[in-house]
C-alpha cells in the first residue's frame, strides 16, 4: 500500500482529501501512522470523515475512542498550535466518532481507552453502542482501571452504571480501588479519591480489616473448670503468663481461691 507523504496531511484541507480520495489511498498511512480517516475525526471534520467512509476507508484503521487523548498530548507537544485546542471542535468531533461507529466501527476494542477522559461521553457512547464494560486493552488494563489511576469519577460512574466489574484486578494485581487509592495517595490525583468513593458504594472499597487473632485454647481460659490432685475441682477466675510459666486463680470449691502454676492443674 503506498504511504502518504506527511506533507499532504500536514497541509490537511479539502485538496489534501481529494487527493487521497483520487489516489485511492484511503486506508493509507504516514511514517507516524495516520490515516486520512485518522485526521478528519482528529480534526473534527465530519463531512470529511464521511466523504472518506462513502469512498472505502475502513472505519478499523483509526480508534474512535482515543481522538481526546491523542488531541490532548499533541496540544502538551505543541502549546502553540493554538487551532487544534481541546474544546474548539469538540462537537463536530463527537459528530464524527458517531458516523464511524454508524459505519461499523469497533466500539469495544475502543472502550478502554476512555478510562484517560475526564468527559465520559465517549464511554457512555460506546457502551450503548454494545461495547463490553470490562474489554481489556492491550495491556490488560479496562476502562475503570484507567479510569481509576486517573481519577475520572465520570466515566468511573457510567462505568459502573453500565455494570463493569468494580473488582477486575489488572495486570499489576491491584483492584480498581486499590489502583485509585495509589493514584490519590502515591501520584497525589486528587480527584482518584471520589473515585475510591465510588468504588465504595457498590460494595467494592478497602477490604475489611481481618479479624483480630483468637489465641489458641489452653483449657485454662476465665470460667473454665479445672482438677487440682489435693484441691479438687476449681474455676479459673484469671490466667497470666503463658507456657509454663502460666499462673491461674482458681476458686476451688473445698478451699477457696489459689494462685497456682497452670502445670499443676488440669482442665476438666
Amino acid at each position: 500500500m503506498t504511504a502518504l507523504p506527511d506533507d499532504l496531511l500536514s497541509a490537511w484541507n479539502e485538496p489534501a482529501l481529494e487527493a487521497i480520495v483520487r489516489a485511492g489511498s484511503l486506508d493509507a498511512r504516514t511514517a507516524q501512522g495516520a490515516t486520512g480517516l485518522w485526521h478528519a475525526v482528529y480534526f473534527g471534520r465530519p463531512a470529511w470523515a464521511l466523504r472518506l467512509l462513502a469512498a472505502g476507508a475502513s472505519p478499523g484503521a483509526h480508534d474512535v475512542a482515543a481522538i481526546d487523548r491523542a488531541l490532548r498530548a499533541t496540544v502538551e507537544a505543541a502549546p502553540n498550535d493554538t487551532s487544534s485546542a481541546p474544546d474548539e471542535r469538540r462537537a463536530d468531533r463527537r459528530e464524527a466518532v458517531l458516523a464511524l461507529l454508524d459505519a461499523g466501527a469497533d466500539a469495544a476494542g475502543a472502550l478502554p481507552s476512555t478510562g484517560w477522559h475526564s468527559d465520559a461521553w465517549y464511554a457512555t457512547t460506546l457502551l450503548a453502542r454494545g461495547a463490553d464494560a470490562d474489554a481489556r486493552d492491550e495491556h490488560g488494563r479496562t476502562a475503570l482501571h484507567l479510569a481509576a489511576s486517573r481519577g475520572s469519577v465520570e466515566v468511573a460512574r457510567a462505568l459502573l452504571a453500565r455494570g463493569a466489574d468494580p473488582r477486575l484486578r489488572a495486570p499489576t494485581g491491584e483492584s480498581p480501588y486499590e489502583i485509585a487509592r495509589r493514584a490519590w495517595r502515591v501520584d497525589r490525583v486528587d480527584d482518584a479519591r471520589l473515585v475510591m468513593q465510588c468504588l465504595d458504594a457498590v460494595g467494592a472499597g478497602a477490604a475489611p480489616d481481618p479479624p483480630p487473632l483468637t489465641p489458641p485454647r489452653t483449657g485454662f481460659e476465665e470460667g473454665s473448670t479445672v482438677r487440682h490432685g489435693k484441691f479438687g475441682e476449681g474455676v479459673v477466675r484469671a490466667a497470666s503468663g503463658a507456657g509454663d510459666e502460666m499462673k491461674l486463680t482458681i476458686d476451688f470449691v473445698s478451699v477457696g481461691q489459689k494462685t497456682l502454676l497452670a502445670r499443676f492443674v488440669t482442665a476438666g
